[in-house]
């Protein structure tokens, strides 16, 4: 009985080192955010009056982006999900947050606010790799909360190449991105009319 009771244990000892070598081979994941400016130091400009209440609606994305999982795309129509590169946050609301970070540190007459007299509407159709580079795509609507009434809008569309596409070089290209994106918008809400601009408090 003895025998085989040191038997029974030289067995589990050889199967639990070998799931412990199994374990120590086996790649961590690594999780990501979309830097803001913010994330680089850069405090938010001084506010002047007057200033535009501005709300940033939930983001929505196409359906492939909803998972943990960074993409990348390999082909037209062909895409790969990198296992181990996550995403520490839905992407949709990382990207919020990077966009109202950025707004107020690159203009002093934005405040971001849930009552908003303007309301923006995001829509991420691509946010991947590819083979030398990263793609942002992102659908975007400014229209007055009360009425409805559309007042900007249109498809921001950049793409960044890389060295090499790996996850890392990505995000911090979706970063570069974003800002872009947010100087974009900043440029056509100057291009609002005039007599649109002071109804809605905005010099």
């Amino acid at each position: 009985m003895t025998r085989l009771l040191k038997g029974t244990t030289a067995v589990l000892l050889v199967l639990l080192c070998g799931c412990v070598n199994l374990g120590q081979g086996t790649s961590p994941s690594r999780h990501y955010l979309i830097p803001s400016l913010a994330d680089r130091g850069i405090a938010p400009r001084p506010e002047r009056k007057p200033r535009v209440r501005l709300t940033l609606l939930p983001v929505k994305a196409a359906a492939y982006l909803d998972r943990q999982e960074l993409v990348r795309r390999l082909e037209a129509n062909r895409i790969e999900l990198l296992p181990f590169d996550r995403w520490a946050e839905p992407p949709t609301e990382n990207l919020q947050r990077v966009v109202a970070e950025n707004l107020v540190r690159l203009a002093d007459d934005i405040v971001v606010a849930s009552d908003g007299e303007l309301q923006l509407a995001m829509v991420v159709e691509r946010l991947e790799g590819r083979k030398q580079g990263a793609l942002m795509q992102l659908a975007w609507r400014l229209f007055r909360r009360q009425t409805g009434e559309d007042l900007a809008g249109g498809v921001f569309r950049r793409e960044l190449p890389l060295p090499k596409a790996e996850a890392g070089q990505m995000v911090a290209a979706y970063g570069e991105m974003a800002e872009a994106f947010c100087r974009e918008l900043l440029a056509r809400l100057a291009t609002i009319p005039q007599a649109v601009r002071q109804k809605e408090g905005i010099r």
